[in-house]
């Protein structure tokens, strides 16, 4: 077997024609002058080029990037006075030219340029064609021969002369995507019982199902893009191939690299697994980092990251060419999902709502209930934020914020490990709770406020719960977003216990160790949150701005001292201007949208106007 034989093998078994001419498009190799029609012929061609331009290592590692799990070896070196490899795999005349002046070989085809003096091989007047050895002037009388012949042959035949037209340079499109949503849906390949992963027939057709039926539920979206390989060379100049990973960090990370090379922002990939008569598929999908960039009102960042894409499909084998009824039907609603979670990213919450509400009643398994009414919890948060839309679609906004506190709370039963789910718990309880214990003339020793207090202690237990889930180091962001929330639930407490020094002055000492909490808190989240993440930096400085605003008055009012409490005051007018600085320079956020305006008109500014007056008191 020659040097080549392997790598060749390997090629074919894992290209297409047109896949191949994006490999050379990236290796800067010229596809159009490769000889051959076929799949083995280009490839053979691109080894040989690649082997005497010194591009095989190069070739060999983009492989193993495109198809990781191939055992993808960069062939030994020629020796000095080796001869080339073995004779391509389709046949053909081969001429081999050593010791030309002028001749370069490509792909195994001489050019011998305009400066070659007398051709010559080796020290002898011979040219090899196959295994015969030609003498010289018969080969120089070969060609006249050839050309008398040829003249005859037209003459015979009206003078036309059929000549093959060299084959056509293929159209390849671009190399990353460029639509409003990029979804990429990667090749689905068979894993066995030790994780070992491998791209299937079986695998291959179910994927494409899985294409099909996105493609099915986007038809009328205009803004999503989405890529498959399954997609001709002209649409799509990107190998996906497969997701590899024998455990899901793994394959996250895989899904990033994924989504960073091809700017996807949403990676739908999976496995395989077959026993017996059935196979299960096991869908997930990638949230990337890219869709944070997404305008509108996108909290994206929150999200980042991979989870499954519902319960394992099960599908019945040996598969068939048409999908059965059954598939069909969890494809279909694992589609809705994906168009639910595009409206999510791109701010349309309520259409993102009515998707994860129609297929409640498909998903069925604990996980996968989880996430679903993670999102129900999220959307329904969400849409308070415009209240006449809430409360056309809840009824009021109380039972729009009751449905998001039992989505959340769902969730975190049905998955005790999913942190956003605690994350989005802490939220709701502390949204109930604010009204209540800010209100002017709530009774403070009466039972509404006692419940508001039940919800703000419930609400700091799911937010420091919901840190002991994450991994701050690889999840700063998130991180710093859940301290600042559990920083601003210690202040609001801190509040509680102001409003009731009345019924016992020891409270003036429990608001005081809440207010240094939250300071603390909320120091600690600004080094973890993305100084471009314009809402997070506005509600950190918000939150410790509201803290030391708090702090001062109650320094004032109840220690009687007007230099600490005018001294905190100051601190917080620097917060709330700083608040209202994150959205002077938009080119130098990730989002800047109407929800971050609203922030700044409902939030910084009126802040910022209540410190001014109490300095001037």
């Amino acid at each position: 077997m020659g040097r080549l034989t392997s790598l060749h093998n390997r090629l074919i078994a894992s290209y297409t024609l047109d896949e191949l001419a994006v490999l050379c498009g990236t290796l800067d190799i010229p596809f159009e002058h490769l000889r051959g029609e076929t799949l083995p012929a280009r490839a053979w061609s691109l080894l040989q080029y690649a082997d005497r331009h010194g591009k095989l290592p190069a070739l060999v590692a983009q492989c193993a990037k495109d198809f990781p799990n191939r055992d993808w070896q960069v062939p030994p070196p020629r020796q000095p006075g080796e001869p080339d490899d073995d004779a391509p795999p389709d046949g053909g005349v081969q001429v081999k030219v050593e010791g030309v002046s002028g001749a370069v070989n490509i792909g195994g085809i001489a050019e011998v340029r305009n400066n070659a003096g007398q051709v010559a091989v080796g020290s002898r007047n011979v040219i090899q064609i196959g295994s015969l050895n030609v003498p010289r002037w018969l080969a120089i009388a070969l060609p006249l021969l050839l050309v008398a012949v040829l003249v005859v042959a037209g003459v015979g035949t009206a003078g036309v002369l059929s000549v093959t037209a060299p084959t056509p340079t293929p159209v390849i499109g671009p190399a990353r995507m460029s639509g409003a949503f990029n979804i990429a849906v990667a090749q689905i390949p068979e894993t066995d019982i030790d994780g070992r992963q491998t791209r299937t027939a079986d695998g291959d057709r179910v994927s494409e199902w899985m294409f099909d039926s996105l493609r099915t539920a986007l038809k009328d979206t205009t803004a999503a893009q989405i890529w498959h390989d399954s997609l001709p060379l002209a649409e799509k100049g990107a190998v996906i191939g497969i997701i590899t990973g024998t455990t899901p960090a793994e394959r996250q990370e895989s899904a990033r690299a994924l989504a960073e090379r091809i700017g996807a922002h949403l990676v739908i990939y999976g496995n395989l697994k077959k026993s017996g008569t059935m196979a299960e598929l096991e869908p997930e999908f990638y949230v990337a980092t890219a869709a944070a960039s997404l305008k509108r009102e996108s909290e994206a960042e929150d999200i980042v990251g991979s989870n499954r894409l519902g319960a394992p499909v099960g599908i019945p084998l040996p598969l068939k060419g048409d999908i059965g009824l059954g598939v069909s039907a969890s494809l279909e609603s694992r589609a809705i999902f994906v168009r639910g979670l595009l409206f999510d990213l791109i701010g349309l919450h309520d259409k993102a709502l009515d998707d994860f509400r129609r297929i409640r009643g498909a998903w069925t398994e604990n996980d996968e209930r989880a996430v679903l009414n993670f999102f129900l919890g999220r959307e329904a948060l969400f849409l308070l934020r415009n209240p006449d839309k809430a409360q056309a679609i809840f009824g009021s906004t109380a039972q729009a914020l009751e449905d998001a506190r039992a989505g959340f709370d769902a969730a975190t039963k049905l998955n005790p490990n999913l942190p956003l789910g605690f994350w989005g718990l802490g939220t709701a309880l502390l949204k109930r709770a604010e009204p209540v214990i800010t209100s002017d003339t709530v009774d403070v020793a009466g039972p509404e406020f006692a419940a508001a207090e039940t919800d703000l202690a419930q609400a700091i237990e799911a937010y420091t719960a919901a840190l002991t889930k994450i991994n701050v180091e690889r999840q700063q962001a998130l991180a710093g977003k859940i301290r600042t929330s559990l920083a601003n639930a210690h202040r609001l407490a801190g509040f509680a216990d102001l409003v009731k020094v009345d019924l016992d002055p020891a409270n003036a000492a429990k608001a005081d160790a809440r207010f240094a909490e939250a300071l603390a808190l909320v120091n600690s989240a600004f080094p973890l949150i993305d100084a471009r993440d314009a809402r997070s930096m506005a509600n950190a400085f918000f939150v410790r701005g509201v803290t030391q605003f708090n702090m001062g008055l109650a320094r004032r009012l109840l220690a009687e001292d007007a230099a600490g409490g005018n001294a905190l005051l100051e601190k917080a007018k620097a917060d709330f201007e700083a608040c209202l600085q994150q959205f002077d320079d938009p080119q130098s956020k990730l989002v800047l949208d109407q929800t971050l305006k609203d922030y700044r008109e409902t939030n910084c500014a009126p802040a910022l106007a209540d410190v001014t007056e109490a300095l001037k008191e």
